[in-house]
């Protein structure tokens, strides 16, 4: 199954909290495949640069460089 990510979402999953149990287990579903908005990466982006957002790895190590389309790309599933 293809799971589009929020901002909130992505920042959750990464930090290890904040999300559902069903939520937890669909984003370590290795099947599913996991999508973020190029919107999100620029926000968060943003975020990191103002000093207001501290994610465990850079988003360049978490965002697979292949695109899906033109409005979403894969997130790696080793976070």
């Amino acid at each position: 199954m293809d799971l589009l990510l929020d901002t909130c979402a992505f920042i959750w999953w990464d930090s290890g909290g904040g999300l559902a149990p069903a939520a937890r287990s669909a984003l370590a579903d290795p099947a599913n495949r996991l999508h973020l908005s190029h919107a999100s990466i620029w926000e968060m982006q943003l975020k990191h640069q103002k000093g207001k957002l501290q994610l465990r790895k850079p988003l360049s190590g978490q965002v697979s460089v292949l695109t899906i389309d033109t409005t979403a790309v894969v997130v790696g599933q080793e976070v």
